[in-house]
C-alpha cells in the first residue's frame, strides 16, 4: 500500500508538473503571440500615421510646423522598419518568436502583391517625402500621391492578412498545447478522486496562478484593443463590414462619429447608411456595389455624407471583397476617412494658385488656361470671341498719394464693377498692379456682330469705371477712368499670347490717344509697335558698335562772344546713312537707354 500510494502521490505530482509546465506554455505562447499580433495591427497604425504626417507637410505653409511633421515622418519610418524586422526574424530580447508558414510566407513574399515588396515601396516612397523640403514638396508629387491614397489602402489588406494569419498560428499552436494540457488534465482528476485531500488544494493554488496569468494576457490584449480604436479616431478613419447574404451591417465606433449619429439611437442598416450619403453621391455608392459583384478588385472613391447637424463632410471609402463563394460575394468590408479638412486644404491651395488674393479674380495663370479654352472652342464652332485689356488711368498718382491701402481698396471695387458689367459665361481677370482682362466668348459668327457685342460690353466697363469710388474708413472720394484695348480672335493662327499682344498694343493706343477711350487692334498700330520695338533693339546693338557720335553746337551772346555749347548726339548706322534724333531719342528714353536731365 505504502509503494502504490508513494507511486501514486509521485504520479500525481508529475502530473500536475506537466500540467503546470503545459499551463505556463499556453500563457507564455498567448503572451507571445500577443505581443507578435500587438506588433503587426501596430505597422497599420503607422502607415496611417505616415500618411497622415505626409498630408501635413504637404499642406503646410509654416517650416516649424513642416519640420516638426517630417521628423514624425522620420521617426514612424524607423519604427516600421524595426517592427518589420521583428515580424519577420523575431527578437529574443523583445520576446517575440519566429514564426511562420506557407500562407505567411505567401502573403510576405509573392512576387505581384506581397507585404514585403508593398512595405518596400510604402517606404521608400515615405522617404522620398522625408528627404523633400516644403519649396519642392506638393500635393502633386508622385510620392505624397501614392502615400496618402494607394499607398495605405494598398497596405492595409496585406497586414489585415498578416495578422489574420498570425493570429492563425498562434490559434493552432495554443490548441495543440491546450489538448495536451486537457489530456494531463484529466489524468490529474483522475489521480485527484483517488488521492483528493492530498492534491486538491495545490492544484487550486496553481490554477488560480493560471487564471491570474491568463487575465493579464486578456487585459493586455484588450488595452491594444483600444490603443488601435483611438489610432482610428486620430486619423478619423472608421471601418465596416456588410454580409450580403444576411444584410448585417456593422460599424466601428469611428465610423458613427465621422457620420455625426450616435449608437443608441441610429440602427445600422444598408438603408439607413444610403441615407446618410448626399443625395447626388448615391450613385457612385451604388456603382461601387455593381463593380464589386463582378470583380475581385478593390474599389476606392469620394463622396459626400449629411450629418444630422447639417454639416456636409467629405470621405474617401476603400471597399474589397473578404469572402467569395464561386462566382458570388458573400462578406464585403471597408475602411472609410473623413478628408474634408484635407479637401478644403486643396481646394485652398488651388484657388491660392489660380486666383488673385486681392480682388479674388482670375490670376495670370487661369486668364491665360481660360482664353485658351475660349480660342479653341471659337475656333470649333465658328463663333467669336474677344478679350479686353484695361489700364486704370493715373492709378500710380492714387497710391503715392493716398497709400497702397486705399489703392487695394479701389481696385477691389474695379472687380466689383467688373463683374457686375459681363456675363457669367465671360471670365474677368487681374493681370497684376492695375490691369485687368476680361474673355468674352460666343459673340456671333459674324465680324461685325462681334465687334459691336465687345464695344457694347467694353463701353458699359469704361462708363461704370468712371463713377466715383469711395475708398477706406476716410472715405475718400476718387474719380477714375480706364482705357480700354479689344481684340476680336476666330481664325486658326490665334494663340493665347499673340491675342494678349494684340490686346495690349491696343490698350496703349487707346492711352496714346488721351485715355478714358476704347480702342480695337489695328494693324497699323501694330507695325508701328514692331518698328519701335526693332529700333529699340538696333539701338542696343549701336551702343555695342560704337555707331553714335558727339557734336558740340556753339552759343553765342548778342555781343557775338561765346559762352557754351549745346551737346548733339547723331547715329551713323553702318552702311546707312544718319537717322534723325526725333526718330529715335523718344525709344531711347522709353527703354531706359538714356534719360532727360
Amino acid at each position: 500500500m505504502r509503494l502504490r500510494y508513494l507511486f501514486g502521490l509521485s504520479a500525481i505530482a508529475l502530473l500536475a508538473t506537466a500540467s503546470y509546465i503545459t499551463m505556463y506554455t499556453v500563457v507564455s505562447k498567448q503572451r507571445d503571440f500577443a505581443k507578435l499580433i500587438n506588433l503587426a495591427s501596430h505597422q497599420s497604425g503607422l502607415t496611417n500615421r505616415i500618411a497622415y504626417f505626409s498630408s501635413l507637410m504637404a499642406s503646410t505653409s509654416d517650416q516649424s510646423e513642416f519640420d516638426l511633421a517630417r521628423s514624425q515622418v522620420g521617426r514612424t519610418i524607423h519604427k516600421m522598419k524595426s517592427a518589420h524586422d521583428d515580424l519577420r526574424n523575431g527578437n529574443r530580447h523583445k520576446k517575440i518568436p519566429v514564426v511562420t508558414n506557407i500562407n505567411l510566407m505567401t502573403i510576405y513574399d509573392d512576387p505581384m502583391v506581397g507585404l514585403e515588396m508593398a512595405l518596400t515601396r510604402f517606404l521608400e516612397h515615405a522617404q522620398q517625402i522625408y528627404d523633400s523640403d516644403m519649396e519642392t514638396l506638393n500635393i502633386d508629387s508622385a510620392a505624397y500621391i501614392f502615400l496618402t491614397t494607394y499607398g495605405p489602402h494598398a497596405l492595409e489588406p496585406l497586414l489585415d492578412a498578416a495578422v489574420e494569419e498570425y493570429e492563425n498560428i498562434s490559434h493552432a499552436a495554443i490548441l495543440k498545447i491546450e489538448k495536451f494540457e486537457m489530456i494531463i488534465w484529466l489524468t490529474v482528476m483522475t489521480a485527484l478522486l483517488i488521492e483528493l485531500m492530498f492534491i486538491f488544494r495545490p492544484f487550486e493554488l496553481q490554477m488560480k496562478k493560471t487564471l491570474q496569468s491568463l487575465e493579464s494576457s486578456i487585459n493586455q490584449l484588450t488595452k491594444t484593443q483600444k490603443r488601435l480604436l483611438t489610432a482610428q479616431k486620430l486619423a478619423l478613419v472608421g471601418d465596416w463590414e456588410l454580409n450580403l447574404k444576411t444584410g448585417k451591417l456593422t460599424w466601428s465606433d469611428q465610423v458613427y462619429d465621422i457620420c455625426g449619429v450616435s449608437q443608441e439611437n441610429f440602427v445600422v442598416t444598408r438603408k439607413s447608411s444610403m441615407e446618410v450619403v448626399h443625395p447626388e453621391d448615391q450613385a457612385v455608392i451604388n456603382q461601387a456595389f455593381h463593380t464589386l459583384r463582378n470583380s475581385d478588385e478593390p474599389v476606392n472613391m469620394e463622396y459626400r455624407i449629411l450629418r444630422p447637424d447639417g454639416q456636409e463632410r467629405v470621405v474617401f471609402q476603400h471597399i474589397a471583397v473578404l469572402n467569395k463563394t464561386g462566382n458570388e460575394v458573400e462578406t464585403l468590408v471597408g475602411t472609410i476617412q473623413d478628408i474634408t479638412e484635407r479637401k478644403n486644404s486643396e481646394n485652398k491651395i488651388k484657388r491660392m494658385a489660380l486666383y488673385d488674393s486681392l480682388t479674388g479674380l482670375a490670376n495670370r495663370r487661369l486668364i491665360k488656361d481660360r482664353l485658351a479654352h475660349a480660342i479653341t472652342t471659337s475656333r470649333r464652332i465658328k463663333n467669336y470671341g474677344a478679350i479686353l485689356m484695361l489700364d486704370l488711368d493715373n492709378f500710380k498718382s492714387l497710391n503715392d498719394t493716398r497709400g497702397h491701402n486705399v489703392g487695394d481698396a479701389l481696385l477691389v471695387e474695379v472687380a466689383r464693377r467688373l463683374l457686375a458689367c459681363v456675363r457669367e459665361t465671360d471670365t474677368v481677370g487681374r493681370l497684376g498692379g492695375d490691369e485687368f482682362v476680361v474673355v468674352l466668348e460666343l459673340l456671333g459668327s459674324d465680324e461685325a456682330t462681334g465687334a459691336q457685342k465687345t464695344m457694347q460690353i467694353a463701353e458699359k466697363i469704361r462708363l461704370a469705371l468712371g463713377q466715383a469710388y469711395i475708398l477706406g474708413p476716410e472715405e475718400h472720394i476718387h474719380h477714375c477712368s480706364a482705357s480700354i484695348g479689344m481684340t476680336l480672335f476666330k481664325d486658326a493662327d490665334s494663340n493665347d499670347s499673340d491675342v494678349l499682344k494684340r490686346a495690349d498694343v491696343a490698350m496703349y493706343e487707346a492711352k496714346d490717344l488721351g485715355r478714358n477711350r476704347c480702342c480695337f487692334y489695328n494693324e497699323s498700330r501694330q507695325a508701328l509697335v514692331n518698328s519701335q520695338t526693332e529700333m529699340a533693339h538696333a539701338l542696343k546693338r549701336a551702343i555695342d558698335n560704337q555707331e553714335f557720335s558727339l557734336y558740340l553746337q556753339p552759343q553765342f551772346l548778342n555781343n557775338g562772344s561765346l559762352c557754351s555749347a549745346e551737346a548733339l548726339i547723331r547715329w551713323f548706322p553702318h552702311g546707312r546713312g544718319m537717322i534723325s534724333p526725333g526718330s529715335f531719342i523718344p525709344i531711347a528714353e522709353n527703354t531706359g537707354l538714356i534719360s532727360i536731365c
